[in-house]
C-alpha cells in the first residue's frame, strides 16, 4: 500500500512543481522501509545460522603477570584442531613475547577452567600467534581457505570487555583496498576482548581472525590463508629467540615491501609549481591543504602528505613500518626575510611511528649543505639547499632503525621542503630509499 501511495504521488506531480518538504518526507520514508528491510534481511539470515553449540569452543586468552593474578592483556582464542592448536592475534600475546621471564599464557574456558598455554609461533606481520592448550578437546572448528563471495554474512565470536562469549554478525566486503597486506573488511563491530576470535561463515568454519576495528561498523579480520602458512610451518619457537624471530619477520616484509616499491616508477604530482611524489602505490594515500582561506596569514602554504596504510604493532613501547612524506612550498606574504625564515624554522621533526626511549636510542642527524643546483631541479636558482638526515636504532630488534630526512630549499621569501620518515628499516634499504626520493625531486 505504501509502495502503491508513493507511485501515484510521483504521478500526479510528474509535471508539477514539486513542494522541497514533500520529497524530503518521501526521502526519508523511503530511507527508512530500505533501512528497515535491509535489517530485517541480515537478522534473517542471521538468524539461519545457529552457533549456540560453538561458544564452548572460545577460550579467553590472558597474559598474566608472575606470582599474581592480575591480568596484562585479554584477548580471545579458538581451537583448529583435535590436538590442542589454539589461534589468536599476535598483539593479545605481546606482552609474553617482549617479556617472557615475567608473565604466563592462560586461558580461561566456558566451564571456568583456566591452565597455561605454550607459545609455539607467531606472525607479527598479520597479528597472529598460535597457542598450544595442555590437554585440549577434540572439538575445534574447522578452517575454510576457499575465497568468499562479496556480500556473505560473517558470525564473528570472541570475548568484549571480558562481559562474556559474544556473537557479532555481518557481512564480507572484500579485502581492504589501501593496505599492502591482505584484510578481509568486515560491517560488524568488533570491541577490545573480541581480538583473536574466529569470523565464521555460515557454516561455522573459519575465514578469518578478528584483529581490529575502525569503529562505525568497520572492523578488519585476518584471512584464513594466514592460519594455514602459521600452521603448516610447524615451528616451536623458544623464547631467546623472539626478538630476533621479530626482527627476522620486520626485515623480509621490508625487502619485498620497499623492494617492489624502489623498483617501479614512482608517480608524480604538482605542488605549487613542483612536481612531487604522489600515490605510487595503492597502500599509500596523499592529502592536500592549503592556508589560503586565512585572512590573517603572513606566508602562504601549499602541504602535501603521504602516509602508507599498514603499521606493525610490536609492543605497547613500539609501532613501526609507517612510509610517511610530505611536500610544503612557502611563499612569504607580509614578512621580510629574516622573519620569513625564522618561522619557518619553528618546524620539529620526529618519528611517525609511537615508541618510548626504552625501545630506541636517540636520534642522530648529520646536515649537509649543497652549494650548486642540480639541471632541472626543483630548487629555486641562488637558493640555500641543506640535507638533514636523521637515524635511530631499535635496541632489541638489532639492525633496524628509523630513518627521516628533511631536504630544504630556501630563497629569500620562497622556500621549498620535501620530508619523508620510514621506520623499521634496515641500512641498505634506507640508503636506497634516500637515494630514490632525492632523484625524484630533481625532476621538474
Amino acid at each position: 500500500m505504501i509502495r502503491r501511495k508513493l507511485n501515484q504521488l510521483d504521478t500526479d506531480n510528474r509535471h508539477q512543481h514539486r513542494s522541497p518538504a514533500l520529497w524530503r518526507n518521501l526521502s526519508w520514508v523511503y530511507a527508512t522501509l530500505v533501512f528497515g528491510l535491509l535489517t530485517a534481511s541480515l537478522q534473517s539470515r542471521a538468524a539461519e545460522a545457529d552457533f549456540s553449540g560453538y561458544y564452548n569452543l572460545i577460550y579467553q586468552v590472558q597474559v598474566v603477570a608472575n606470582g599474581t593474578s592480575s591480568k596484562s592483556s585479554i584477548g580471545s582464542g579458538f581451537q583448529v584442531s583435535p590436538d590442542g592448536l589454539i589461534i589468536t592475534n599476535y598483539h593479545v600475546v605481546s606482552h609474553f613475547v617482549g617479556a617472557p621471564q615475567d608473565y604466563e599464557i592462560q586461558y580461561l574456558d566456558q566451564a571456568g577452567n583456566t591452565g597455561n598455554l605454550t607459545l609455539l609461533d607467531f606472525d607479527v606481520i598479520n597479528d597472529i600467534a598460535i597457542l598450544q592448550h595442555p590437554n585440549a578437546s577434540a572439538e575445534h572448528f574447522d578452517v575454510n581457505y576457499d575465497p568468499v563471495p562479496k556480500g556473505e554474512m560473517i558470525y564473528a565470536l570472541g570475548n568484549p570487555h571480558d562481559l562474556g562469549i559474544t556473537l557479532v554478525f555481518g557481512a564480507y566486503n572484500g579485502m581492504v583496498e589501501h593496505s599492502y597486506d591482505p584484510q578481509i573488511l568486515f560491517s560488524g563491530s568488533l570491541n577490545p576482548g573480541m581480538s583473536g576470535g574466529p569470523g565464521l561463515n555460515d557454516k561455522a568454519q573459519v575465514i578469518g581472525v578478528n584483529v581490529a576495528t575502525a569503529g562505525s561498523q568497520l572492523s578488519f579480520l585476518v584471512p584464513a590463508q594466514r592460519i594455514r602458512v602459521l600452521r603448516d610451518a610447524k615451528r616451536h619457537l623458544v623464547a631467546s629467540e623472539y626478538q630476533q624471530e621479530i626482527t627476522n619477520q620486520i626485515n623480509a616484509w621490508q625487502q619485498t615491501r620497499l623492494g617492489t616499491l624502489l623498483a617501479q616508477p614512482w608517480t608524480k604530482e604538482t605542488l605549487g609549481q613542483h612536481l612531487v611524489v604522489g600515490e605510487i602505490r595503492s597502500d599509500i594515500q596523499c592529502w592536500g591543504s592549503s592556508n589560503k582561506e586565512d585572512t590573517k596569514r603572513t606566508i602562504n602554504s601549499l602541504r602535501r602528505t603521504c602516509n602508507s596504510g599498514n603499521r606493525l604493532y610490536i609492543s605497547s613501547r613500539l609501532t613501526t613500518g609507517q612510509i610517511h612524506f610530505s611536500f610544503e612550498q612557502a611563499s612569504a606574504k607580509s614578512l621580510g626575510s629574516y622573519r620569513f625564515h625564522q618561522q619557518l624554522s619553528r618546524q620539529n621533526l620526529g618519528g611517525d611511528n609511537r615508541v618510548n626511549k626504552e625501545a630506541v636510542t636517540p636520534y642522530q642527524c648529520n646536515d649537509s649543505f649543497i652549494e650548486q643546483t642540480t639541471n632541472n631541479s626543483t630548487w629555486l636558482d641562488g637558493s640555500y639547499n641543506k640535507l638533514t638526515y636523521c637515524v635511530r636504532a631499535y635496541k632489541e630488534l638489532t639492525g633496524l632503525y628509523d630513518v627521516l630526512l628533511l631536504a630544504e630549499n630556501n630563497g629569500d621569501s620562497e622556500a621549498f621542503t620535501a620530508h619523508f620518515t620510514l621506520a623499521g628499516v634496515d641500512q641498505t634499504l634506507a640508503e636506497a630509499f634516500t637515494n630514490k626520493f632525492l632523484t625524484e625531486l630533481s625532476w621538474k
